[in-house]
């Protein structure tokens, strides 16, 4: 169904650096059908973000949400003031919205406009972290969780069958594509015969430390293993991270075995150049980075939880580790290496998975319907 000309959304995001999450926003704004919505984006700075919003068109300002605490009421009226205003002043219809603090803020402000608030969930809870979104779930219209496993947070709250809507993350196949890996491999330097990498971010959570134990193990039997780590700091990774993890690799003998890349904007020689791409994250919600390794036709090792299972076909475009150890990484990676026509299949199993099941256009698509459902209802 239609929605009655063109809608003004305004996207409420927490982060102007730019990593998977920002990639998927970038991505469905490519994608956006601008005869029926217009994109606008509210930010706590300018950054790589902001830039990359404007070079596609979308305008973009700044809001700082503080923190909802008592301490910070006065802030957080004037932030809840200025959000008002900037909603009236253009109109907007629905706010689409990332991170409990501007979920709440969004959700109380826009009722006082008649606009539609969309709760965009992201990740899993880790042992420990109060699950806000889950105890304040009711205050949504609707919540859009990128995974089954980020959905089912939300479970026992009874929201599920009520607004909670999975829209998997996108990959856009047509710029993530097979290619030559033995080009790419030396436009990078990479003189050895077996690649094995990892793309993400370097903060703790991301499990590199537990990659660069599976590498050494890898390296050890197989002589003619590389091994790449693409990415760099992000958010409010602990200083010195970077560093620590450079010495680790030589204490583990990795030294002139591996290549520390650094972040890149475009990952995709880099994918290109492995054999298999390793993620090591627990309880990861949809990994960007799994998705587009599937789109360039890698198989992919990850630990069998999260949103893992979701994305990887366990025997089929991938191994999925149930052990969360090291070990069970390394073995998973020492299984293909043995078998290179199980990882040739696989590898062409994984193009097909994301052509089918996780193309951009299938995200943006599913995105959209979800606006005018919930507009025509409004």
């Amino acid at each position: 169904m239609n929605v009655p000309g063109g809608v003004n959304i305004l996207y409420l995001h927490n982060s102007v650096e730019i990593s998977g999450g920002e990639r998927s926003l970038l991505q469905l704004w490519e994608g956006l059908d601008r005869s029926r919505f217009k994109p606008f984006l509210l930010v706590p700075a300018e950054g790589p973000l902001t830039a990359a919003a404007r070079s596609l068109g979308v305008e973009a300002a700044i809001l700082q949400v503080p923190r909802l605490e008592a301490r910070n009421v006065r802030a957080v009226w004037r932030a809840g003031w200025q959000l008002f205003e900037y909603l009236k002043v253009r109109n907007i219809r629905l706010v689409h919205s990332y991170t409990p603090r501007n979920n709440m803020l969004s959700s109380v402000v826009a009722r006082f406009c008649g606009a539609r608030v969309i709760w965009h969930e992201r990740n899993l809870v880790l042992d420990g972290e109060k699950d806000v979104s889950r105890a304040c779930s009711w205050m949504a219209d609707r919540i859009i969780c990128n995974s089954g496993a980020v959905a089912r947070r939300f479970e026992s709250n009874g929201c599920r069958l009520k607004h909670m809507c999975v829209i998997l993350n996108g990959v856009d196949t047509a710029r993530f594509l097979p290619g030559d890996v033995e080009s790419a491999r030396r436009e990078l330097g990479l003189i050895r015969k077996f690649v094995v990498g990892a793309v993400c971010n370097l903060n703790p959570r991301k499990g590199i430390d537990v990659f660069l134990k599976a590498a050494a193990s890898i390296a050890r039997q197989v002589p003619e293993a590389a091994i790449l780590v693409v990415g760099g700091a992000f958010g409010d990774m602990p200083p010195g991270q970077e560093a620590a993890l450079v010495q680790q690799a030589k204490v583990l003998g990795l030294e002139g075995r591996i290549v520390f890349a650094g972040f890149k904007e475009d990952v995709r020689p880099y994918l290109n150049a492995m054999d298999v791409l390793v993620h090591p994250t627990e309880k990861e919600a949809c990994s960007r980075a799994v998705l587009e390794a599937l789109a360039c036709g890698k198989p992919v090792v990850a630990f069998h939880d999260g949103g893992n299972p979701e994305l990887v076909a366990d025997g089929l475009t991938g191994v999925l580790v149930k052990e969360r150890t090291f070990e069970g990484l390394a073995a998973g990676v020492m299984r293909l290496w043995q078998d290179p026509a199980e990882r040739a299949a696989m590898g062409f199993q994984a193009r097909a998975s994301a052509e089918r099941l996780f193309s951009a256009r299938r995200n943006t698509e599913q995105t959209q319907a979800l606006y005018e459902e919930l507009l025509v209802s409004a």
